[in-house]
């Protein structure tokens, strides 16, 4: 048995062994439908997802090689030592069942792994070449300008409270010289870094030289001058666009401009202007009196000939319409135009010539057939079939079947 070291989760070991004859002690081939399976740790529970074994590896006989996927999805786990033991097979017709053929650990000896699979660490003179991307899992960057380091401890001492202050560090050891571009920056300082406690009360900004992105929190008060500096700015970009003529002052006139939306709410001009608007016939108190009350004032109207649909009821007398009623008409209509004549002539006709209203049969026909059977000539009475004939007197209308009795058994409609 073989250790293969210390593996990462997830990688892909290869491990060879040989089977000998007993007899002889030569390489001789693992027979007997051979397995492997993995034991971890002092568990009974055999692991063979991810194994796969070559007998005769390479033509070469006896010698074996197992490949083992040591993933967690094929059932291995970190801090763990497994074996790799013979479950099934013989050589030369004796069982090897159990013979453990190599171990190996699963992140579970070294103290110190690359994170990336493979890597190595770099030693040069009796110094190691590391990249520093963490302390105390504190994340840190790096550039040809700065290294930034979240320091935790000192000398393995926490530094307390006051450990740096404006007295330890020297005047001009921070300017801006000291920064390069860009160096300090949104993504640099970590949320709530800056708060109200980590800032003096007594802090004074005495001003801001340069433009404020945005505020995205609440401002507790404005200072009296700032209250009267935003009021008079506010009261200023009214009088700038004429606004304070809407309530506080007059309009002097020739304020509104063509085409704006308040001329188009007030002149229907192809190009609207204020200047056409006369306050005492189109202002809405004006219109309302036009009206009048709940519509008063509309008791006479005299409209110009007109195209338009009418969906609500008129009571009075109509001129004349053109076009289609779609409700009905309870008042009397005075004469119908020539079209309106020739569309009633046409539905009349339609229903007395068409419409089989009577038992399958026109108003027509049953008239027809109603005067020859009453008024019309008969012949062949007696005889067991009688024809009548029409008011013509020569078109057969009926020819009627009847029995001994005078009962009428079939009828054909001519």
């Amino acid at each position: 048995m073989t250790y293969r070291g210390d593996i990462r989760l997830g990688e892909t070991l290869d491990v060879k062994f040989t089977t000998r004859r007993f007899s002889t002690g030569a390489p001789f081939t693992l027979a007997g439908t051979p397995a492997i399976s993995a034991y971890v740790g002092n568990g009974t529970t055999e692991i063979t997802a991810g194994i796969t074994l070559t007998v005769d590896f390479d033509a070469r006989t006896g010698l074996n090689n197992v490949r083992v996927v040591a993933s967690g999805a094929n059932g291995f786990a970190t801090a763990t030592n497994v074996q790799l033991v013979i479950t099934a097979g013989t050589v030369d017709s004796v069982s090897v069942v159990g013979e453990v053929v190599a171990e190996f650990s699963i992140e579970n000896r070294s103290a110190l792994m690359p994170a990336t699979a493979g890597s190595t660490l770099a030693v040069a003179s009796g110094r190691a070449n590391a990249d520093v991307t963490h302390i105390a899992t504190a994340a840190v960057s790096a550039s040809a300008a700065q290294l930034g380091v979240n320091v935790v401890q000192a000398g393995a001492t926490a530094w307390g409270s006051g450990a740096i202050t404006a007295g330890s560090i020297a005047t001009g050891a921070i300017t801006s010289a000291k920064f390069a571009a860009g160096a300090i920056d949104a993504a640099a300082i970590a949320d709530d870094a800056i708060t109200d406690a980590k800032v003096a009360s007594d802090v004074t900004i005495a001003s801001v030289t340069g433009a404020v992105g945005s505020v995205t929190g609440t401002l507790g008060s404005l200072a009296p001058q700032a209250k009267a500096d935003v009021q008079a700015e506010a009261e200023k970009a009214l009088r700038t666009y004429h606004l304070d003529h809407l309530i506080e002052s007059a309009d002097p006139g020739s304020i509104v401009a063509n085409s704006s939306l308040w001329a188009a709410l007030t002149s229907k001009s192809a190009t609207p202007a204020y200047s056409s608007y006369v306050n005492t016939t189109d202002s809405l108190e004006a219109q309302r009196d036009n009206v009048g009350t709940a519509g008063a004032g509309l008791t006479a109207i005299d409209l110009p000939d007109q195209t338009m649909n009418i969906t609500g009821s008129l009571s009075g007398s109509v001129g004349s319409v053109t076009g289609s009623v779609g409700g009905n008409v309870t008042g009397s209509i005075g004469s119908l135009a020539t079209q309106a004549k020739a569309d009633v002539n046409a539905e009349m006709l339609n229903v007395v010539n068409v419409v089989a209203l009577i038992d399958g049969k026109t108003i027509v026909q049953s008239l027809i057939y109603i005067g020859a059977s009453a008024t019309g000539r008969v012949s062949g009475a007696g005889t067991g079939t009688e024809v009548f004939k029409g008011l013509d007197e020569s078109t057969t209308r009926l020819t009627i079947t009847v029995d001994s009795s005078g009962n009428r058994t079939d009828i054909v409609y001519g």
